[in-house]
């Protein structure tokens, strides 16, 4: 309520309120000025329509055309313009980067991805089309290693008595036998219910429950969702793709895998604990 009294009490703003510098708007003339000031009218009402724009002085006797519109606002008379600091996001190298939806981004690898800033632009910037590449193709190597039956994890960390899957970014267990029931399922717009278990950085255990349609979700999607959503960590969308994947593709029942992230340097992973660890469930 105050603002809104303060708002309505005060003067309505002018062409020098949000000036920088008490001479930067100084060369715009008294016919500029009086436009701008009727279109910051508090009332209305009292506003110019955009006809009566086009019929102002300002366009009829002075900018009649596009030239000294631009002459006159932004190469003569207008606000110089300061090189402001770019928010800096995480990136593969100090260049722009095209997004997704047909934007550029730029990126800075001198940037901390573990410090407040790091987690907060990795979390806000949009998907790059180099990056969603990149992703595909390192899913792709992944399981192919997975399907090979590459393994060079300590063998503690492996239970024999146990189905679960035990992988790692850098190194993929063998996968362990699957039971002659999982099969692979081809149906389009079938939907599967999963539930995402791991610790957060508060190291308390929590569910995350998602569903994922097959023939319209992809694993990298949903993952991107994930890690864009603040539920996972950007260290890990590669490894949880592919692991969504083979749960998709495989219907595995629940599966184990190693994380990126959630470990501290003087703590030692534990897939009993989940920790270093996460755990994805196919319910039924």
């Amino acid at each position: 309520m105050k603002v809104l009294m303060l708002t309505l009490q005060n003067d309505p703003p002018n062409i020098d309120s949000g000036a920088d510098d008490e001479n930067q708007y100084k060369n715009y003339g008294k016919t500029l000025r009086k436009m701008i000031n009727q279109c910051l009218k508090k009332d209305p009402q009292e506003r110019p329509t955009a006809k009566e724009l086009l019929k102002h002085d300002f366009f009829t006797k002075k900018a009649k055309d596009k030239a000294y519109i631009l002459k006159t606002l932004v190469s003569d008379s207008g606000p110089a313009v300061n090189p402001q600091k770019v928010r800096r996001v995480p990136g593969s190298s100090g260049r722009l980067h095209k997004t997704e939806d047909g934007t550029w981004e730029w990126s800075d690898d001198d940037m901390d991805l573990e410090s407040p800033e790091g987690r907060a632009a990795q979390s806000e910037r949009t998907p790059r089309i180099e990056e969603r590449q990149a992703l595909a193709k390192d899913i792709k190597r992944q399981l192919s290693r997975d399907a090979a039956g590459i393994s060079t994890e300590p063998e503690e960390l492996l239970d024999d008595k146990s189905s679960l899957t035990i992988t790692s970014n850098d190194n993929p267990d063998k996968l362990s036998p699957i039971s002659k029931e999982q099969k692979v399922h081809n149906s389009t717009d079938e939907e599967l219910h999963l539930v995402l278990r791991l610790r957060n950085e508060q190291k308390e255990l929590h569910d995350i429950k998602f569903d994922f349609t097959i023939g319209k979700d992809t694993s990298e999607s949903v993952s991107r969702e994930l890690v864009e959503a603040g539920l996972v960590d950007g260290q890990d969308l590669v490894i949880m793709a592919a692991n969504l994947a083979k749960v998709i593709e495989k219907r595995e029942k629940q599966l184990i895998f190693r994380l990126n992230s959630g470990c501290a340097p003087n703590e030692a992973p534990c897939d009993k604990s989940l920790l270093g660890f996460a755990q994805l469930t196919l319910l039924d």
